[in-house]
Protein backbone atom coordinates (compact mmCIF):
# COMPACT_ATOMS: atom_id res chain seq x y z
CA UNK A 1 0.00 0.00 0.00
CA UNK A 2 1.78 3.25 -0.75
CA UNK A 3 1.38 5.97 1.34
CA UNK A 4 -0.03 9.34 -0.38
CA UNK A 5 2.40 12.36 -0.68
CA UNK A 6 2.97 15.46 1.89
CA UNK A 7 -0.72 16.49 2.95
CA UNK A 8 -1.98 12.87 3.53
CA UNK A 9 1.35 11.27 4.58
CA UNK A 10 -0.30 10.91 8.20
CA UNK A 11 -3.19 8.97 6.73
CA UNK A 12 -3.94 5.77 4.52
CA UNK A 13 -6.94 4.33 3.17
CA UNK A 14 -8.37 1.55 5.54
CA UNK A 15 -9.83 -1.27 3.19
CA UNK A 16 -11.91 -2.84 5.49
CA UNK A 17 -13.80 -0.60 6.97
CA UNK A 18 -14.11 2.39 4.52
CA UNK A 19 -12.46 5.26 6.69
CA UNK A 20 -9.14 7.34 6.71
CA UNK A 21 -6.85 5.59 9.58
CA UNK A 22 -3.74 7.88 11.13
CA UNK A 23 -0.58 6.74 11.17
CA UNK A 24 -0.77 5.08 14.20
CA UNK A 25 -3.39 2.44 12.32
CA UNK A 26 -1.29 2.36 8.92
CA UNK A 27 0.22 -0.52 9.61
CA UNK A 28 -2.50 -2.73 11.33
CA UNK A 29 -4.23 -1.83 8.29
CA UNK A 30 -1.72 -2.85 5.89
CA UNK A 31 -1.20 -6.27 7.24
CA UNK A 32 -4.92 -7.08 7.54
CA UNK A 33 -5.28 -6.19 3.73
CA UNK A 34 -2.35 -7.99 2.89
CA UNK A 35 -3.40 -10.86 4.54
CA UNK A 36 -6.89 -10.58 3.37
CA UNK A 37 -5.09 -10.64 -0.39
CA UNK A 38 -2.82 -13.45 0.14
CA UNK A 39 -5.93 -15.93 2.27
CA UNK A 40 -8.83 -14.55 0.69
CA UNK A 41 -11.80 -14.86 2.77
CA UNK A 42 -13.79 -12.79 0.40
CA UNK A 43 -14.88 -13.17 -2.96
CA UNK A 44 -12.97 -11.83 -6.52
CA UNK A 45 -15.56 -9.14 -6.90
CA UNK A 46 -14.76 -7.95 -3.47
CA UNK A 47 -11.23 -7.49 -3.62
CA UNK A 48 -11.40 -6.37 -6.80
CA UNK A 49 -13.82 -3.03 -5.34
CA UNK A 50 -11.23 -3.06 -2.76
CA UNK A 51 -8.02 -2.48 -4.97
CA UNK A 52 -9.71 -0.05 -7.40
CA UNK A 53 -11.02 2.68 -4.71
CA UNK A 54 -7.34 2.60 -3.41
CA UNK A 55 -6.09 3.46 -7.19
CA UNK A 56 -8.89 6.09 -7.25
CA UNK A 57 -7.53 7.11 -3.27
CA UNK A 58 -4.25 7.66 -4.66
CA UNK A 59 -5.28 9.06 -8.16
CA UNK A 60 -7.15 11.85 -6.20
CA UNK A 61 -3.90 12.45 -3.54
CA UNK A 62 -1.07 13.00 -5.76
CA UNK A 63 -2.55 15.63 -7.75
CA UNK A 64 -3.44 17.56 -5.18
CA UNK A 65 -0.44 17.35 -3.33
CA UNK A 66 1.73 18.60 -6.54
CA UNK A 67 -0.17 21.78 -6.71
CA UNK A 68 0.14 22.35 -3.19
CA UNK A 69 3.75 21.97 -3.98
CA UNK A 70 3.33 24.31 -7.12
CA UNK A 71 2.01 26.83 -4.80
CA UNK A 72 4.44 26.96 -2.07
CA UNK A 73 7.46 27.28 -4.62
CA UNK A 74 5.58 30.08 -6.27
CA UNK A 75 4.57 31.60 -3.06
CA UNK A 76 8.59 31.68 -2.06
CA UNK A 77 9.86 32.66 -5.65
CA UNK A 78 7.46 35.60 -5.21
CA UNK A 79 8.50 36.56 -1.86
CA UNK A 80 10.25 39.68 -1.49
CA UNK A 81 10.74 43.59 -2.92
CA UNK A 82 11.26 43.36 -6.96
CA UNK A 83 10.76 45.48 -9.65
CA UNK A 84 7.55 44.32 -11.95
CA UNK A 85 9.85 43.14 -14.38
CA UNK A 86 11.67 40.92 -12.15
CA UNK A 87 7.87 39.40 -10.61
CA UNK A 88 7.23 38.80 -14.32
CA UNK A 89 9.65 36.33 -14.82
CA UNK A 90 9.37 34.83 -10.90
CA UNK A 91 6.03 34.06 -11.92
CA UNK A 92 7.02 32.59 -15.18
CA UNK A 93 9.84 30.03 -12.89
CA UNK A 94 7.14 29.62 -10.29
CA UNK A 95 4.73 28.54 -13.03
CA UNK A 96 7.78 25.89 -14.19
CA UNK A 97 8.13 24.25 -10.82
CA UNK A 98 4.65 24.12 -10.62
CA UNK A 99 4.61 22.01 -13.64
CA UNK A 100 8.13 20.24 -13.13
CA UNK A 101 6.43 19.29 -9.30
CA UNK A 102 2.69 18.14 -10.96
CA UNK A 103 4.82 15.91 -13.43
CA UNK A 104 6.93 14.05 -10.90
CA UNK A 105 4.37 13.90 -8.94
CA UNK A 106 1.86 12.28 -11.53
CA UNK A 107 4.70 10.12 -13.11
CA UNK A 108 5.23 8.57 -9.33
CA UNK A 109 1.95 7.70 -8.93
CA UNK A 110 2.16 6.27 -12.47
CA UNK A 111 5.08 4.26 -11.74
CA UNK A 112 3.77 3.14 -7.76
CA UNK A 113 0.45 3.41 -7.53
CA UNK A 114 -1.70 3.43 -11.32
CA UNK A 115 -0.27 -0.28 -11.97
CA UNK A 116 -0.67 -1.73 -8.17
CA UNK A 117 -2.31 -5.14 -9.99
CA UNK A 118 1.71 -5.47 -10.76
CA UNK A 119 2.77 -6.12 -7.43
CA UNK A 120 0.23 -7.79 -5.94
CA UNK A 121 -0.07 -10.67 -9.09
CA UNK A 122 2.91 -11.77 -7.46
CA UNK A 123 0.92 -12.68 -4.23
CA UNK A 124 -1.98 -14.18 -5.67
CA UNK A 125 0.13 -15.87 -8.41
CA UNK A 126 2.23 -17.39 -5.24
CA UNK A 127 -1.02 -19.10 -4.06
CA UNK A 128 -2.51 -20.36 -7.85
CA UNK A 129 0.77 -21.62 -8.66
CA UNK A 130 1.50 -24.06 -5.77
CA UNK A 131 -1.94 -25.42 -6.30
CA UNK A 132 -1.52 -26.07 -9.82
CA UNK A 133 1.75 -27.70 -9.02
CA UNK A 134 0.50 -29.65 -6.39
CA UNK A 135 -2.30 -30.85 -8.58
CA UNK A 136 -0.01 -31.88 -11.49
CA UNK A 137 2.40 -33.10 -9.86
CA UNK A 138 -0.40 -35.66 -8.06
CA UNK A 139 -1.99 -36.54 -11.62
CA UNK A 140 1.44 -38.03 -12.50
CA UNK A 141 1.12 -40.12 -9.52
CA UNK A 142 3.29 -38.57 -6.67
CA UNK A 143 1.60 -38.51 -3.22
CA UNK A 144 1.69 -34.80 -2.10
CA UNK A 145 1.75 -33.37 1.03
CA UNK A 146 0.29 -29.74 1.26
CA UNK A 147 1.81 -27.26 3.48
CA UNK A 148 -0.11 -23.83 3.91
CA UNK A 149 -1.59 -22.02 6.85
CA UNK A 150 -4.64 -21.39 5.13
CA UNK A 151 -6.40 -24.99 6.56
CA UNK A 152 -9.48 -24.26 4.07
CA UNK A 153 -7.34 -24.05 1.35
CA UNK A 154 -5.37 -27.17 2.07
CA UNK A 155 -8.42 -29.52 2.74
CA UNK A 156 -9.79 -27.48 -0.89
CA UNK A 157 -6.90 -28.61 -2.76
CA UNK A 158 -6.29 -32.11 -1.23
CA UNK A 159 -10.27 -32.90 -1.68
CA UNK A 160 -9.36 -32.36 -5.41
CA UNK A 161 -6.54 -34.42 -5.42
CA UNK A 162 -8.68 -36.97 -3.84
CA UNK A 163 -11.42 -36.70 -6.08
CA UNK A 164 -8.85 -37.24 -9.47
CA UNK A 165 -7.95 -40.63 -7.56
CA UNK A 166 -4.42 -39.10 -5.80
CA UNK A 167 -3.34 -38.84 -2.45
CA UNK A 168 -2.46 -36.03 -0.65
CA UNK A 169 -2.03 -35.26 2.77
CA UNK A 170 -2.54 -31.22 4.34
CA UNK A 171 -0.41 -30.17 6.97
CA UNK A 172 -1.18 -26.97 8.37
CA UNK A 173 2.74 -24.89 8.72
CA UNK A 174 3.46 -20.86 9.00
CA UNK A 175 7.31 -20.92 7.42
CA UNK A 176 7.29 -17.78 9.66
CA UNK A 177 7.23 -20.01 12.67
CA UNK A 178 10.42 -21.30 12.30
CA UNK A 179 10.67 -23.25 15.33
CA UNK A 180 7.83 -25.88 14.35
CA UNK A 181 9.10 -26.73 10.94
CA UNK A 182 11.28 -29.93 11.79
CA UNK A 183 8.42 -30.98 14.25
CA UNK A 184 5.70 -31.04 11.29
CA UNK A 185 8.54 -32.67 9.36
CA UNK A 186 8.82 -34.90 12.08
CA UNK A 187 5.01 -35.83 12.35
CA UNK A 188 3.67 -36.48 8.59
CA UNK A 189 2.51 -39.75 8.45
CA UNK A 190 4.56 -43.34 7.11
CA UNK A 191 3.19 -43.02 4.21
CA UNK A 192 4.18 -39.95 3.24
CA UNK A 193 7.36 -39.53 5.64
CA UNK A 194 10.04 -40.07 2.53
CA UNK A 195 9.66 -36.73 0.59
CA UNK A 196 11.19 -37.28 -2.80
CA UNK A 197 10.68 -33.84 -3.76
CA UNK A 198 10.59 -30.29 -2.24
CA UNK A 199 8.66 -27.39 -3.75
CA UNK A 200 9.54 -23.90 -2.02
CA UNK A 201 6.45 -22.28 -3.37
CA UNK A 202 5.43 -19.97 0.01
CA UNK A 203 5.79 -16.38 -0.36
CA UNK A 204 4.65 -13.20 1.20
CA UNK A 205 5.20 -9.86 0.19
CA UNK A 206 5.14 -5.88 2.10
CA UNK A 207 5.34 -3.57 -0.26
CA UNK A 208 6.79 -0.09 0.52
CA UNK A 209 9.17 2.13 -1.15
CA UNK A 210 12.47 1.77 0.81
CA UNK A 211 11.98 4.71 2.64
CA UNK A 212 9.42 4.33 4.17
CA UNK A 213 10.02 0.04 4.55
CA UNK A 214 10.22 -0.44 8.34
CA UNK A 215 12.45 -3.08 9.76
CA UNK A 216 9.91 -5.32 10.67
CA UNK A 217 8.45 -5.38 6.79
CA UNK A 218 11.78 -6.37 5.71
CA UNK A 219 12.34 -8.73 7.97
CA UNK A 220 9.13 -10.60 8.18
CA UNK A 221 9.29 -11.24 4.37
CA UNK A 222 12.86 -12.73 4.22
CA UNK A 223 11.38 -14.87 7.36
CA UNK A 224 8.86 -16.57 5.50
CA UNK A 225 10.35 -16.18 1.79
CA UNK A 226 14.24 -16.88 2.49
CA UNK A 227 14.65 -18.07 6.29
CA UNK A 228 11.75 -20.52 5.88
CA UNK A 229 12.57 -22.01 3.01
CA UNK A 230 16.24 -22.49 4.17
CA UNK A 231 14.52 -24.61 7.58
CA UNK A 232 12.12 -26.53 5.49
CA UNK A 233 14.46 -27.50 3.29
CA UNK A 234 17.19 -28.57 5.65
CA UNK A 235 14.46 -30.70 7.61
CA UNK A 236 14.10 -32.52 4.45
CA UNK A 237 16.60 -33.15 2.27
CA UNK A 238 18.42 -35.20 5.06
CA UNK A 239 15.91 -38.23 4.12
CA UNK A 240 17.03 -37.56 0.29
CA UNK A 241 20.91 -37.70 1.23
CA UNK A 242 20.30 -41.31 2.86
CA UNK A 243 18.37 -42.28 -0.01
CA UNK A 244 20.82 -40.51 -2.14
CA UNK A 245 18.29 -39.37 -4.85
CA UNK A 246 15.92 -35.79 -4.75
CA UNK A 247 14.80 -32.90 -6.38
CA UNK A 248 14.20 -29.38 -4.69
CA UNK A 249 12.53 -27.28 -6.61
CA UNK A 250 12.21 -23.29 -5.64
CA UNK A 251 9.91 -21.06 -6.93
CA UNK A 252 11.62 -17.75 -6.91
CA UNK A 253 10.39 -14.59 -8.88
CA UNK A 254 11.54 -12.74 -12.35
CA UNK A 255 11.72 -9.81 -9.23
CA UNK A 256 14.50 -11.71 -7.60
CA UNK A 257 16.58 -11.48 -10.90
CA UNK A 258 15.85 -7.62 -12.13
CA UNK A 259 14.20 -6.52 -9.23
CA UNK A 260 11.12 -4.58 -8.71
CA UNK A 261 10.20 -0.55 -7.66
CA UNK A 262 8.23 -0.74 -4.38
CA UNK A 263 9.85 -4.83 -3.48
CA UNK A 264 12.96 -4.16 -2.00
CA UNK A 265 12.20 -6.72 0.48
CA UNK A 266 10.67 -9.34 -1.68
CA UNK A 267 13.02 -9.21 -4.70
CA UNK A 268 15.88 -9.41 -1.93
CA UNK A 269 14.28 -12.51 -0.71
CA UNK A 270 13.70 -13.82 -3.88
CA UNK A 271 17.21 -13.02 -5.33
CA UNK A 272 18.51 -14.57 -1.61
CA UNK A 273 16.58 -18.04 -2.74
CA UNK A 274 18.37 -18.33 -5.86
CA UNK A 275 21.65 -17.54 -4.63
CA UNK A 276 20.81 -20.65 -1.75
CA UNK A 277 19.81 -22.63 -4.27
CA UNK A 278 22.97 -22.53 -6.21
CA UNK A 279 24.63 -23.35 -3.45
CA UNK A 280 23.03 -26.05 -2.19
CA UNK A 281 22.77 -27.71 -5.90
CA UNK A 282 26.89 -27.63 -5.52
CA UNK A 283 27.02 -29.55 -2.17
CA UNK A 284 24.03 -32.35 -2.93
CA UNK A 285 25.28 -33.03 -6.13
CA UNK A 286 27.15 -35.95 -4.93
CA UNK A 287 24.27 -37.24 -3.49
CA UNK A 288 22.18 -37.42 -6.17
CA UNK A 289 20.00 -34.27 -5.54
CA UNK A 290 19.32 -31.75 -7.79
CA UNK A 291 18.35 -28.14 -6.50
CA UNK A 292 17.05 -25.66 -9.22
CA UNK A 293 14.73 -22.62 -9.40
CA UNK A 294 11.86 -21.45 -11.25
CA UNK A 295 11.49 -17.65 -12.00
CA UNK A 296 7.58 -17.08 -12.59
CA UNK A 297 6.94 -13.42 -14.62
CA UNK A 298 3.62 -11.94 -14.80
CA UNK A 299 1.03 -14.79 -14.10
CA UNK A 300 -2.28 -14.06 -15.30
CA UNK A 301 -4.60 -14.45 -11.86
CA UNK A 302 -8.10 -13.22 -10.89
CA UNK A 303 -6.93 -9.95 -9.91
CA UNK A 304 -5.54 -8.79 -13.26
CA UNK A 305 -8.71 -10.98 -15.05
CA UNK A 306 -10.47 -8.25 -13.57
CA UNK A 307 -8.72 -4.98 -14.88
CA UNK A 308 -10.35 -1.84 -16.34
CA UNK A 309 -10.69 -2.53 -20.27
CA UNK A 310 -7.61 -2.12 -22.15
CA UNK A 311 -5.85 -1.79 -19.07
CA UNK A 312 -3.68 -5.45 -19.50
CA UNK A 313 -3.47 -4.99 -23.53
CA UNK A 314 -1.76 -1.46 -22.44
CA UNK A 315 0.72 -3.62 -20.66
CA UNK A 316 1.38 -6.21 -22.66
CA UNK A 317 2.18 -3.38 -25.69
CA UNK A 318 4.77 -1.73 -23.09
CA UNK A 319 6.38 -5.12 -22.43
CA UNK A 320 6.50 -6.79 -25.61
CA UNK A 321 4.18 -9.85 -24.34
CA UNK A 322 1.79 -11.63 -26.14
CA UNK A 323 -0.05 -13.35 -23.57
CA UNK A 324 0.01 -12.93 -19.23
CA UNK A 325 2.04 -16.63 -18.16
CA UNK A 326 -0.47 -18.80 -16.52
CA UNK A 327 -0.33 -21.17 -13.57
CA UNK A 328 -0.30 -23.90 -15.63
CA UNK A 329 3.22 -22.75 -17.15
CA UNK A 330 4.63 -22.67 -13.76
CA UNK A 331 3.54 -25.78 -12.91
CA UNK A 332 4.56 -27.63 -15.99
CA UNK A 333 8.52 -26.30 -15.21
CA UNK A 334 8.36 -27.66 -11.71
CA UNK A 335 6.74 -30.91 -13.10
CA UNK A 336 10.08 -30.80 -15.42
CA UNK A 337 12.61 -30.05 -12.79
CA UNK A 338 11.34 -32.29 -10.58
CA UNK A 339 11.42 -35.50 -13.26
CA UNK A 340 14.30 -37.84 -14.13
CA UNK A 341 14.43 -36.03 -17.44
CA UNK A 342 15.89 -33.25 -15.26
CA UNK A 343 18.43 -35.52 -13.74
CA UNK A 344 21.63 -33.51 -15.61
CA UNK A 345 20.26 -29.99 -14.69
CA UNK A 346 20.99 -28.78 -10.93
CA UNK A 347 21.87 -25.22 -10.15
CA UNK A 348 19.66 -23.30 -12.92
CA UNK A 349 16.93 -20.70 -12.83
CA UNK A 350 14.58 -21.61 -15.48
CA UNK A 351 12.78 -18.07 -16.22
CA UNK A 352 9.28 -18.73 -17.16
CA UNK A 353 8.77 -14.80 -18.05
CA UNK A 354 8.31 -14.48 -21.26
CA UNK A 355 11.91 -13.16 -22.00
CA UNK A 356 11.89 -10.73 -19.17
CA UNK A 357 14.83 -11.11 -18.06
Amino acid sequence: IHPSFLLFDRYTFDFADEVVLPAGRRREASERYLHELIWPEEGVDERRRHQFRAEAWHRLTAPLNAIVLALIASAALLSGDVDRRGQFWRIVTGACAGGVFLAAALGLRYLTVGKPWLSWSFCLAIVACGRAAALLLARQGARVVLAARNEALLDEVAGTVRANGGDAHPMALDLADHESIPAAVRGLPAEFAAVDILVNNAGITADNLLARMTLEQWQRVLDVNLTGAFVLTKALVRGMMRRRHGRVVSVSSVAGVVGNAGQANYAASKAGLIGFSKSLARELLSRGITVNVVAPGFIETDMTAALPDGAGERFLEQHGLVRLGTVDDIAAAVLYLASDEASYVTGEVLSVSAGMT
